[in-house]
């Protein structure tokens, strides 16, 4: 049973350039062969440079006690140590000897003081028990930096038919980011998550549906918005794929508990605390306005999740291709989570380098659109800086903004005929899945 993802009809396939038998690309109009090792070799080192230095920059100025990578390493070892490790962080930090800060000031860490982490995601993170609650923040900082990086490389062994110079400009993009930079000074999963799940995408895309699927439960055990994409996989009966993720997600979080001993209901308590933080100003979720006008917040997060859902059926019933599917729900997950950190928007770059991967777009808005989302995303920490520190004002507004704004380019993309229904795909896109 094999099925192509794809509306595209083979013969009007652009080939891939070749000289003496062997793929090429241009970077500044020069050939450059063997696009999987020496333009991945450039990209590597260039982002290791990059991303190493931003996180040094990170590591000397940020206040560990203020991280996420804290209380992190403050609930694993509480679970291990057999505490409740979602009590309030500051409780436990003391009990382990360390402290933990809530983000902002002390009045907003009155109405938030436990970590909501997963079974499963405690039991992920329990290697950084082994290291001193001082020492977390620089591992989290370097190890986010790692995948930065091989989430960039992955894009450009997969996305065949983007530049070097492209990718590369998508990288450094990436590198210079409000999200990243967000991602960095808290110790925080997202760019893991962008790694995660551009696996899905890539892997599934490609034919391999299990590794997809693992890369999807391991997300999903750690935020709970990729499960947003269980419903392409299932529209493009990627049942394998669906299986996999199911299974991981049920494997770990079942781990989690046997071995952590953990009471696994104490951890649903906690959605009533986190509804409180939908109307900080700092979450870039849609249901932040909502709450902000006078919704009640758990309602607003399940209007959001609602939209989410539907704007995902939507999407498979009109017959997409499977590369724009994702893509338009990669930025409705996130503009739809109900809590939307403005680090969650790294994942929007796995968009960005999509939509530079596409062939002959003559739409010049969608550009302009790509541009201006660059462009917000590399002025924001100025931004932030003028308003002051820690000035999350503008944070949530600036990230709903930018969401819409590439919602918009996709739109652009759509309409231009060169993606919707596959005309114009690039090669990668055409790729024909064997299995379910």
């Amino acid at each position: 049973d094999r099925r192509c993802i794809s509306d595209t009809p083979l013969e009007q396939i652009e080939p891939i350039e070749t000289r003496d038998g062997q793929p090429v690309t241009r970077f500044l109009d020069t050939p450059v062969k063997s696009r999987r090792t020496h333009l991945a070799l450039f990209a590597w080192v260039l982002l290791v440079l990059v991303l190493a230095f931003g996180a040094w920059t990170h590591i000397r100025s940020v206040n560990a006690a203020l991280t996420d990578a804290r209380a992190d390493w403050i609930v694993v070892s509480a679970a291990i140590e057999g505490m409740d490790p979602w009590a309030d962080l500051r409780d436990l930090g003391a009990r382990l000897g360390t402290h933990y800060l809530p983000v902002g000031d002390a009045e907003l860490g009155e109405f938030f003081r436990a970590h909501p982490r997963t079974p499963g995601a405690l039991l992920l993170l329990t290697p950084l028990s082994a290291f001193g609650p001082d020492a977390a923040y620089p591992l989290m900082v370097v190890l986010t930096s790692v995948a930065a990086a091989l989430a960039s490389l992955f894009a450009l062994i997969k996305h065949r038919s983007m530049p070097l110079g492209a990718m590369s400009v998508v990288a450094i993009a990436l590198a210079g980011s409000g999200a990243y930079l967000s991602a960095l000074e808290f110790g925080t999963q997202s760019v893991f998550i962008l790694l995660l799940i551009s696996a899905t995408w890539l892997l599934t895309r490609d034919g391999d549906s299990i590794g997809g699927g693992i890369a999807l439960g391991v997300a999903a055990t750690l935020k709970l918005f990729p499960l947003l994409f269980i419903i392409p996989l299932l529209a493009y009966k990627r049942l394998r794929a669906v299986v996999a993720a199911g299974l991981t997600v049920v494997i770990l979080n079942a781990a989690g508990v046997l071995v952590l001993d953990l009471d696994p209901g104490r951890v649903f308590g906690l959605l009533d605390a986190a509804d409180e933080w939908l109307v900080a100003s700092f979450n870039g979720s849609l249901a932040m306005p909502l709450a902000a006008v006078g919704l009640n917040p758990a309602l607003a997060s399940l209007v959001v999740s609602a939209v989410a859902v539907i704007v995902a059926v939507g999407s498979v019933r009109r017959g997409w291709s499977f590369d724009f599917t994702v893509a338009v729900l990669i930025v409705v997950s996130v503009l739809c989570a109900p809590l939307a950190w403005p680090h969650y928007d790294v994942l929007l770059f796995a968009v960005v380098a999509y939509i530079i991967s596409r062939r002959g777009t003559p739409n010049q808005i969608v550009w302009w659109m790509v541009g201006f989302f660059v462009g917000l995303q590399l002025l924001s920490p100025a931004i932030n800086s003028v308003l002051g520190s820690p000035s999350f004002s503008t944070l949530g507004i600036t990230s709903i903004l930018g969401k819409l704004v590439l919602l918009g380019a996709l739109a652009g993309l759509n309409s231009s005929g060169s993606s919707a229904s596959g005309a114009g795909e690039s090669q990668d896109s055409v790729v024909v899945l064997a299995g379910p």
